[in-house]
């Protein structure tokens, strides 16, 4: 019995198991094969596998040509970071009905992180039914969608307005001509320098996007808290949103990246480094001043980490109350007077344009697995993490 004795049914099942190339490579030897290789019901197949595509309500074509025309080219879904010096930003590219919708997720307050996130479309991708072909659209413009272009080639995906006027009527205010004398400032995104190497990044209509790094099972296991998105008060900068994973080199380090930054430290930038080897413990009366608690810090004895380490009852052991210095500010409210754990750790602070980046003496404060304090011991200030947990749909406007 030879193979094109099987019926049609049984060969389309069977060209389910091929890569997408080698279903086109059988599909040339021979006119019933690739007469089978054109059956719409095997590319809904190709599709949900390659990009988790399953439906084409909205998309007046076949799964064939979704697939070949659309997703081939367009299909980078998910959470990325928007590579833009120095304010970066949250983005998440998603398929809808009628469309791939590029939508940046910004803090809906200013200055109270645990308000949420708020989405605004910067890019649709639709098909367009007159010129047979795929249309890209930017919706930053006040006076409605304009032309876009994807800009191929690169290492990862860049998607820009084609329109001259797009500066002049872009819906936010951008400033770009200053962020580019500083050679310090604009050399942000060190884990992927030369991702974008021949494109302007300061120019808030482009949108070049980075893969957002989710955590493993493992280094969730060794993280005190919930890894992931958090937002966090910083002061006259606003609200900003930070990823936090554990370090790849050492385990023992905890660090939050900056998804959206600021002039002084942008985006792409480590704010935050937080050391799960020095658990330390206050009473109520060693949080009075911050000279005193740096004081501590720098006299502490090695061996007195270690011990907390290796408690059996380190949970229990490490719950200590909390109370803020005579002359923190605190950027938020509510803050409780107990927590389960405080480590030591270090920001990053730096002056206008990233100029004299240096380190800042911290307290990391855990008061949950999604909530916790990051104490700015030489800045006399205290910022309150909140676990960015509720997505809200992209608009439909």
């Amino acid at each position: 019995m030879s193979l094109l004795e099987l019926p049609n049914e049984v060969l389309e099942y069977i060209l389910r198991f091929l890569p997408v190339h080698s279903t086109i490579s059988v599909s040339k030897t021979c006119r019933r094969l690739n007469e089978i290789s054109k059956i719409d019901t095997l590319w809904q197949h190709f599709c949900l596998t390659d990009y988790q595509v399953s439906c084409k309500t909205g998309w007046d074509i076949s799964f064939q040509d979704i697939y070949s025309k659309v997703l081939k080219n367009y299909g980078f879904f998910g959470w990325k970071r928007l590579a833009l010096i120095p304010y970066g930003g949250l983005v998440h590219v998603c398929w809808v009905q009628g469309e791939i919708e590029i939508g940046a997720y910004v803090p809906i307050s200013e200055i109270r992180p645990d308000d949420g996130l708020s989405c605004e479309k910067l890019f649709s991708i639709q098909w367009n039914e007159n010129t047979a072909n795929v249309e890209l659209l930017c919706m930053q413009n006040r006076s409605g969608p304009k032309p876009a272009l994807l800009i191929q080639g690169g290492k990862y995906p860049l998607l820009k307005c084609a329109d001259n006027e797009c500066y002049k009527n872009h819906k936010r205010k951008v400033e770009s001509s200053k962020y580019r004398t500083n050679r310090r400032f604009t050399c942000g995104f060190k884990d992927y320098e030369h991702a974008f190497s021949n494109c302007d990044l300061h120019q808030g209509f482009n949108v070049p996007l980075l893969p957002l790094c989710f955590p493993t099972l493992a280094d969730q296991r060794r993280s005190p808290i919930q890894l992931g998105l958090y937002a966090a008060s910083y002061g006259p900068h606003g609200v900003e949103i930070l990823n936090f994973m554990m370090n790849e080199a050492n385990p023992f380090i905890l660090e939050g990246l900056k998804i959206s930054g600021d002039p002084n430290v942008p985006a792409g930038n480590i704010s935050v480094e937080v050391y799960l080897d020095k658990p330390v413990i206050l009473g109520a009366d060693d949080q009075d001043s911050i000279e005193a608690m740096i004081l501590a810090d720098i006299s502490r004895d090695e061996g007195s980490y270690q011990a907390l380490l290796n408690s059996s009852n380190n949970n229990i052991h490490m719950r200590q109350p909390f109370s803020l210095p005579s002359g923190v500010v605190d950027r938020s409210e509510n803050v409780p007077q107990a927590c389960t754990a405080r480590y030591l750790a270090c920001g990053t602070i730096a002056g206008d344009l990233f100029t004299s980046p240096g380190k800042c003496r911290c307290h990391f404060v855990k008061f949950g697995d999604t909530f916790f304090g990051v104490l700015w011991l030489e800045l006399f200030c205290f910022s309150a993490f909140h676990k960015v947990s509720t997505i809200p749909a992209p608009s439909r406007s």
